[in-house]
């Protein structure tokens, strides 16, 4: 697990989009348990209004992604779920910024 997740960081970090500075911030998003704000139906999977979820944050060269996962279910059995799916130009000058990534995420879900 830790292999895994060490490969992911390393080719996460190649991005410019997201500086490194926000690296930390962002691993610490997948430290924690939230409940979901709304209901997400995806491709016959679906996430329900309050349900415990965990999450995992995948940082692209221009985009970041947010997949949801039950919190009851083992990370490698999990069905995960985009649930958050922001470009560069849904941020200003289309850098990067936490204040308005964590705003968005928060119209979907809140930490418990």
């Amino acid at each position: 697990m830790r292999k895994l997740l060490a490969l992911c960081l390393f080719i996460t970090s190649c991005s410019s989009f997201i500086a490194k500075e926000y690296d930390e911030q962002l691993n610490a998003l997948e430290q924690h348990t939230y409940a979901m704000v709304k209901d997400i139906n995806v491709e016959q999977k679906s996430l329900a209004k309050k349900q415990a979820v965990k999450i995992i944050v995948a940082r692209g060269d221009d985009s970041i992604k947010v997949y949801a996962y039950s919190a009851s279910v083992d990370i490698l059995k999990s069905e995960r779920i985009l649930i958050l799916y922001m470009f560069a130009d849904d941020f200003p000058k289309e850098k990067f910024d936490f204040d308005v990534f964590s705003g968005k995420l928060n119209e979907v879900i809140v930490r418990k």
